[in-house]
């Protein structure tokens, strides 16, 4: 039997890496692997074969990496597009120092990279010269697929953007084109979303308070295939996206799909 230990640099929540996180548990315990959650504890208690990190810029990353090193445990690391372009200029500053101190190194010793698109394996290249990389794309839980196309009246249709509130997923980019064009003023748009910055939904608020049409309908954990149904668009002009679940989802609810012209 295989052991294996992850560990994250998100905090618990039921978005991004955590919602990988929680799939990937729940399909491993059905296999012949034993998968256990990341904190120091249960990782220096017991004995592994193999650790997953996912994500960066946390030194308690680096040290489960260097904990596993010297406990000669197999390392793979999945960076989940925290190498692209668009991430790299948030915090820029800090990231290159990180980078110099510490997240090189994990890259550099990893016994493999795990991407989630060709795309990511490019960026990831850009940054270290790995020889074992691998692309494997993130999957989404089907209870139902609503594969049929919906077909709405004109000037009837509903628009709906679900992902994390936060400033990469540009939905005040949205907000503002939906408030100044006239013929998006009649249309309803329904947001759905984690607040993961609260400052930045703080200007959502605030920008959409007048307007009946627009929307915040609250986070959206369960039944998102069967909710988001509802809709006719989904509407996402996130800046960077390795590989977005939230497009599955949207797709596996019959939804046609606008995105940035950069994913």
């Amino acid at each position: 039997m295989i052991k294996v230990f992850y560990t994250s640099s998100e905090n618990k929540n039921y978005f991004g890496i955590n919602q990988v996180l929680y799939s990937l548990k729940k399909f491993l315990n059905k296999k012949t692997l034993t998968y256990n959650t990341g904190n120091f504890y249960k990782f220096l208690g017991n004995e592994y074969d193999l650790i997953h990190i996912h994500g960066c810029w946390k030194i308690r990353l680096f040290l489960f990496f260097l904990l596993s090193k010297l406990r000669d445990i197999k390392i793979i690391i999945s960076p989940h597009g925290m190498l692209d372009p668009y991430s790299l200029k948030n915090k820029r500053l800090v990231k290159i120092i990180f980078w110099y101190f510490f997240q090189k190194v994990i890259f550099s010793l990893s016994d493999q990279i795990i991407v989630n698109s060709v795309l990511e394996k490019k960026n990831v290249l850009k940054m270290i010269k790995h020889d074992n990389i691998k692309v494997i794309p993130h999957g989404i839980k089907l209870d139902s697929l609503n594969n049929k196309i919906k077909k709405s009246k004109k000037n009837s249709l509903k628009f709906v953007f679900f992902s994390k509130i936060h400033p990469s997923k540009n939905l005040l980019g949205l907000i503002n084109l939906w408030v100044n064009k006239k013929f998006l003023k009649n249309l309803d748009l329904s947001i759905y979303g984690e607040i993961t910055d609260n400052h930045y939904f703080q200007k959502v608020l605030k920008k959409i308070s007048k307007f009946k049409n627009i929307k915040y309908q609250g986070a959206l954990y369960k039944n998102k295939i069967k909710i988001l149904s509802n809709y006719d668009v989904f509407i996402f002009p996130s800046k960077s996206e390795n590989f977005g679940l939230v497009v599955l989802e949207a797709l596996a609810s019959g939804l046609y799909i606008i995105l940035d012209k950069n994913l």
